[in-house]
């Protein structure tokens, strides 16, 4: 954020101009702060499109050219759809919005102008943004202002990430065992993307027992909601293994705990989050030597097989984990991404370590590849594919493939749990929180102490719960509590209630919800209130 609001270097003192939407203020510079009711950033997202077809600001060359779904089309039945533009056009003016969002009508159309007048313009959203049981819709919604905008595949705009051209792997040789595996129920998922489904899945798979369960970077009964679903879920296991270089909540209660090696301790290649499209591996090199017996986490997989002999030992015959990284590398050398690529793996392996990874140089400014991996080559803005998933729902909305935004859904009864909780990650929120790394949760996350738990509330609603700034309060939530120091600021939305996620008691007030096309946890959809302790 910094170097973005820098002045830049051409001399013409111009700077990435940054408008935060969101209920909490942010602790970043930023040049405007609007305050959004949790959950509705979908319906601004299709007020600011109204506004951009409305008053003429799209980029009609690059929809023509680039954009599926924007006019009307015909689906694969023959039936005419209205289209994009119909529906935002309709539905969607500020003035319709206004009492959703809780932004002016004449806020939204400046917001508008000003995409399309003081570009390139990005509009990004986060998970935070997403986090509500209309996430993918409102995500879908966002990512086509920039198709609007003509900000796709374009220098200054959001670039489709493409990925090296690693080799893949022989295929595993796979026994009767493996074969009948294959066909029971999969949920394995990567930490960031866990879903609230997943210890229901584990509880209800087909009536199957789940024998040995792997946990690797996730801590769901200190970082999920619905705690006691996630621990009847472990118990109902008969073998839990934790691999883990912490002793987390959830290591504590595994039966087994393999403790995997530091970052700092690791080699790895990894795929960086590039933000130019092109495809970038960073390259992961040991700087300490392990200070306790402990391996990366693929080392223990290749042990594990070669102990379990036969087709899984055939399987898996490299004798370390870099060793079956590096054989993938080869790809990069046989594909049409390798430029001037070195001779061989060894000396690709020498550049990287040099280097501190490889990349591809990203395309030249101002070019627009106009090349997109969907069926029809462009942006869809109504996605035939989303629709076909769908099934039967899609065919009563107004224009299929794009979800019409709807309100979130709250859990909480209003008049007595009156607030709306946004829990958000602070700045030394980690992959699994903070509580089993004392030196990030002394780093103060507003003001003060920063040990104690806090709730930012609004002054309007401080005042109303009787409640003065540094006060002691207890946040009450219809499945739980949480006691916590009152830090009343003008930097929360008034009927918010904005807490840090990683401390203690926090995730416990969060009703366990989702978005039913996604599985992406809600974590905005729950209420609270607050009264003063004495």
């Amino acid at each position: 954020m910094r170097a973005a609001r820098a002045p830049a270097a051409d001399g013409r003192g111009r700077r990435l101009r940054v408008t935060c939407v969101s209920p909490r203020r942010p602790n970043c510079p930023i040049d405007e702060w609007i305050a959004i009711a949790p959950g509705a950033y979908g319906a601004l997202a299709l007020s600011l499109a109204h506004v951009l077809a409305r008053d003429g600001l799209v980029d009609w060359d690059f929809v023509h050219d680039h954009v599926f779904g924007f006019a009307a089309w015909r689906n694969q039945a023959g039936y005419e759809q209205p289209g994009f533009e119909a529906l935002v056009r309709a539905e969607y003016a500020p003035d319709k919005t206004k009492d959703v969002t809780g932004i002016p009508p004449l806020t939204v159309t400046r917001l508008a102008h000003a995409l399309a007048e003081q570009g390139p313009a990005v509009v990004a959203s986060d998970a935070s943004a997403a986090g509500a049981s209309n996430g993918m819709a409102t995500a879908m919604a966002m990512l086509a202002l920039n198709g609007l905008l003509g900000n796709l595949e374009r220098a200054g705009g959001v670039w489709l990430q493409r990925e090296a051209a690693l080799s893949d792997w022989e295929a595993p040789t796979v026994d009767p065992v493996a074969a009948r595996a294959s066909a029971a129920p999969f949920f394995g998922m990567p930490g960031c993307l866990l879903g609230q489904n997943q210890a229901q899945s584990i509880l209800h798979t087909h009536n199957c027992r789940v024998h040995v369960l792997f946990l690797h970077g996730v801590d769901p009964l200190a970082t999920l909601p619905d705690r006691k679903a996630w621990a009847w879920a472990l118990g109902t296991a008969s073998t839990v293994v934790s691999l883990s270089a912490w002793l987390d909540e959830t290591a504590q209660q595994a039966d087994i705990v393999l403790p995997v090696s530091l970052p700092l301790e690791s080699w790895d290649v990894v795929r960086s989050a590039g933000g130019t499209g092109e495809p970038v591996l960073s390259l992961r090199q040991p700087v300490i030597v392990p200070l306790h017996d402990t391996r990366p986490v693929g080392d223990f997989i290749l042990a594990l097989a070669a102990r379990m002999g036969g087709s899984v030992a055939q399987s898996f015959p490299w004798k370390s984990y870099q060793e079956a990284v590096t054989a993938r590398l080869q790809g990069l050398l046989d594909s049409s991404d390798q430029g001037d690529a070195p001779e061989d793996v060894n000396s690709l392996l020498a550049d990287m370590k040099e280097k501190g990874g490889w990349w591809r140089e990203p395309a030249s400014a101002g070019a627009t590849t106009g090349a997109f991996p969907t069926p029809s080559h462009k942006f869809e803005i109504c996605s035939p594919a989303i629709a076909e998933s769908m099934g039967e729902e899609a065919e009563a909305w107004p224009c299929q493939g794009l979800p019409p935004w709807e309100p979130p859904r709250f859990s909480g009864d209003p008049v007595q749990f009156p607030l709306q909780l946004v829990p958000y990650r602070p700045v030394p929120f980690v992959e699994n929180g903070m509580s089993f790394m004392p030196w990030l949760d002394e780093l103060p996350l507003v003001s003060g102490d920063p040990w104690p738990v806090r709730a930012e509330l609004n002054p309007a609603d401080a005042a109303r719960s009787g409640v003065a700034d540094g006060d002691r309060v207890l946040v009450e939530s219809p499945i739980g509590s949480c006691k916590a120091i009152a830090q009343v600021s003008d930097g929360v939305r008034a009927g918010v209630v904005a807490m840090a996620l990683g401390k203690p008691g926090v995730v416990g007030l969060v009703v366990p919800d989702e978005d039913r096309w996604s599985g992406a946890i809600a974590w905005q959809g729950t209420r609270l209130r607050v009264r003063k302790l004495s």
